[in-house]
């Protein structure tokens, strides 16, 4: 997680005394008005080493986040956030079919395992949605911890379009995301011809 945010872990042991475990950061002080997370030219003003994350391609768009895991949405959001992106969170499928109700998204990033209503569950009804109202299929990639054989093939087989491991690299996300926004932006264009 340090490094996927731009900073390093540490570990020194010494037999019979224990094990020291360090990890750096590159945050800044957060401004009461509004608190956001760090952008590229923020750390060089901070003084920081250049973050692999600045190399990230800049994009736009708004990108619904799924996941129960404050951790998993704190990173994710802060790699999304750093490509130029907007992000929406929700903690379940529950509240994720709310936010799909009530604002349209590029792209959903969808946890398979989450109380109250797993991924699966909320793929299968969001797209049931689609069909009947006629929407542009959002694309919807899984981010799931698991990776055991089949577990891509459920995914697709509920409605999502792609499959990405946690945890997952900086470049492996933006990947997905870059793929997934252009297919999202040529169904829109489509649909409205």
């Amino acid at each position: 997680l340090a490094r996927a945010m731009g900073g390093d872990l540490r570990c020194s042991s010494v037999p019979g005394q224990g094990s020291l475990f360090e990890f750096t950061l590159p945050l800044q002080a957060c401004q009461p008005a509004a608190a956001r997370a760090p952008v590229a030219s923020d750390y060089r003003k901070l003084g920081a080493a250049t973050p692999a994350s600045e190399l990230a391609p800049q994009l736009s768009g708004r990108v619904l986040l799924v996941d129960d895991s404050l951790v998993n949405v704190l990173v994710a959001s802060s790699m999304l956030e750093c490509c130029g992106l907007q992000v929406d969170t929700a903690e379940n499928g529950v509240e994720a079919l709310a936010c799909l109700n009530q604002q349209d998204y590029q792209l959903v990033l969808m946890d398979c395992q989450m109380p109250r209503m797993d991924g699966f569950e909320a793929t299968r009804r969001w797209r049931s949605q689609e069909r009947q109202k006629f929407l542009p299929p959002v694309p919807i990639v899984a981010l799931t911890a698991s990776a055991v054989n089949g577990d891509r093939e459920r995914c697709i087989q509920c409605g999502m379009d792609d499959y990405l491991v946690k945890p997952f690299e900086m470049d492996d996300l933006v990947a997905v995301v870059q793929r997934h926004m252009q297919v999202a932006q040529l169904s829109r264009s489509a649909a409205l011809v």
